[in-house]
């Protein structure tokens, strides 16, 4: 009995954790997750379950065993709620829905099996000094709290024996005594810094904004799987480039012209002041709709690319978003210019985003090689 009672729990769980998992993709590609952290955890809605229950079916309508048919599976809702005559009044009760809380590091490996993305190959390495949280060595000395008795009695049991005056008892000397003691040691880590780039001018939509910064979120959550160190960096641009908060990225709200060469300028200022790149992985996000203001900035923004900072980084990744107004020319003027259709070993990756669905795709465009 205690047996089938384990079973249905089982499968009630395991029908609650596939619910679970499909909305938690949903919410990926909507960018509901965006600002909900909760220290390291969000919480993800599911709908209501109902407990599984014996149900009498009234006579004449069949109240037997029977077999059922179609592609349905476990969980799922058989049937739509009815709608009704009139409009419902006010209510003052919650929806059904329950909540389970998700690890941002469990999200980010549920995306890597999702898109099937592999780890990343980083380079290089740095030597950071720390303190082992473990007492992994032995002293002669230390205070009483950190007694190590299994080894104190080891040695006084041994200094007894030998001195062959051993009557059973075994009392320690100050001699015997050993303590635990912290042992520093190097721990070699890789590290990783992020520059995510974004056009805030005025032919830059709230919804394609809105694509840009899910898209950088979920490559932020993404590279924190991959690398214990990583630093962050944003940079906004319109005909000019700054530095903002992590804050003011996902929410700031600008127009104005456009000169992509500006926010290339402000990232190899930044890179070449603060990261070395024989110690640091450098990557480079930049999310625009591809309206550049004229040709000359795109033949700069090259320029900029080629002595500054192509040489220096793992991979630039360009996101272009549907363009509400203009050509949307940047892509284009980037695929020929580096001739990308050829050049599959190429450090700049590019996709396009038509709509949110476009998202989790762009996620696997820019890192489905591991670079």
């Amino acid at each position: 009995m205690t047996g089938s009672i384990e079973r249905d729990k089982q499968r009630f769980l395991d029908i609650t954790r596939q619910k679970t998992r499909k909305r938690l993709k949903e919410a990926m590609k909507k960018g509901e997750l965006i600002g909900k952290k909760d220290g390291k955890k969000v919480k993800v809605p599911y709908d209501y379950i109902e407990l599984p229950r014996i149900r009498y079916g009234s006579p004449g309508q069949g109240g037997g065993d029977g077999v059922g048919q179609g592609d349905a599976e476990e969980g799922d809702v058989l049937a739509d709620p009815q709608e009704g005559d009139e409009p419902g009044q006010a209510g003052n009760q919650p929806g059904e829905h329950l909540y389970e809380d998700f690890d941002l590091s469990e999200i980010a490996k549920e995306l890597a099996k999702e898109l099937e993305l592999p780890r990343i190959e980083p380079k290089g390495k740095r030597l950071i000094y720390s303190t082992s949280e473990k007492l992994k060595t032995i002293n002669t000395v230390g205070p009483p709290g950190r007694l190590h008795k299994k080894r104190t009695f080891k040695n006084a049991l041994k200094r007894n024996l030998a001195s062959r005056t051993h009557t059973g008892f075994v009392v320690p000397i100050r001699a015997d005594k050993r303590y635990r003691t912290f042992k520093p040691e190097y721990i070699p880590e890789m590290n990783a810094v992020i520059f995510y780039m974004m056009d805030i001018s005025g032919s830059m939509g709230e919804e394609q904004k809105l694509w840009s910064r899910t898209l950088e979120f979920w490559i932020d959550l993404w590279l924190s799987d991959n690398y214990k160190n990583l630093e962050s960096r944003y940079i906004v641009h319109e005909t000019h480039a700054w530095e903002v908060t992590r804050e003011d990225f996902f929410y700031t709200r600008e127009s104005g012209g456009t000169m992509i060469s500006s926010v290339f300028k402000k990232q190899a200022e930044i890179m070449h002041n603060d990261y070395n790149p024989e110690e640091w992985n450098i990557y480079l996000i930049y999310c625009s709709d591809g309206d550049n203001w004229n040709d000359d900035d795109t033949r700069e923004t090259f320029r900029i690319m080629d002595e500054h900072i192509l040489p220096y980084v793992n991979m630039i990744g360009y996101a272009q978003t549907t363009s509400r107004y203009g050509s949307g020319n940047f892509l284009k003027e980037l695929t020929k210019h580096y001739n990308l259709d050829d050049d599959p070993d190429s450090k700049i990756l590019t996709t396009k985003i038509e709509s949110h669905e476009d998202i989790m795709k762009a996620m696997k465009d820019l890192f489905g090689k591991g670079k």
